[in-house]
């Protein structure tokens, strides 16, 4: 348990988190910044249904105004610090999701 809040703090404590944070909380209390976001997300929401379900016409249309959409956004510097601390977050929290299944395989083969 030590070790998990640790971790915990760690990421807290990130000045790439801690700054994502802050602009989260700027674009959830302005509504026009973050009626842009729903929309951004939403469309990204379409593209990833459409494309399981293999519907690459559509798909190819939505991702157009997918890519549109994101340009818009990226006029605005607190959507587009945003836009590019979330890649970064993600690239964190799946490095250490990575880091955790290694380990997790390390432990499964020692026990076998």
């Amino acid at each position: 348990m030590k070790h998990k809040d640790e971790l915990l703090e760690m990421i807290k404590e990130d000045p790439v988190v801690k700054e994502y944070k802050r602009l989260e909380k700027i674009i959830n209390t302005d509504k026009t910044l973050n009626s842009a976001l729903l929309e951004l997300q939403n469309l990204q929401q379409q593209l990833i249904n459409l494309k399981t379900l293999e519907k690459h016409q559509m798909a190819f249309e939505i991702e157009r105004q997918y890519k549109e959409k994101r340009r818009q956004l990226e006029q605005n510097p607190v959507l587009d610090n945003y836009l590019t601390l979330q890649e970064e977050v993600n690239e964190l929290i799946h490095h250490i999701e990575e880091i955790f299944n290694q380990g997790l395989n390390l432990s499964k083969n020692k026990l076998l």
